[in-house]
């Protein structure tokens, strides 16, 4: 009865995470979640994950464009991964100064 209950509450668990992965790639699917806008009157496209904005519908259909969206979107997410990084180092040299501090 007990590892009846143990498997449940972990299968529970379990599912609660998948979910709210799910629901974090998803998103609402508001406006404001938008990737990518094409305006055909200004012959402009738009990415809305890395401000950038490119001029040639044509070429974005026939993929020229493509290939220059996704360098730009590799180096801004490799940045922000940098970004991130730095961060948690610092976070963590500012821990260990805080914890050397009172162990005089």
């Amino acid at each position: 009865m007990l590892a009846a209950r143990l498997y449940a509450v972990s299968e529970e668990k379990r599912l609660a995470e998948i979910q709210a992965a799910r629901g974090e790639q998803l998103g609402t699917g508001g406006r404001a979640e938008r990737i990518r806008t094409y305006n055909s009157s200004d012959d402009r496209v738009s990415d809305h994950r890395i401000n950038s904005t490119k001029f040639g519908l044509q070429s974005m259909m026939e993929g020229a464009l493509i290939d220059e969206f996704g360098d730009e979107l590799r180096a801004a997410r490799g940045a922000l991964r940098l970004e991130r990084l730095l961060s948690e180092l610092e976070k963590e040299g500012a821990e260990e100064t805080g914890k050397g501090k009172g162990k005089k």
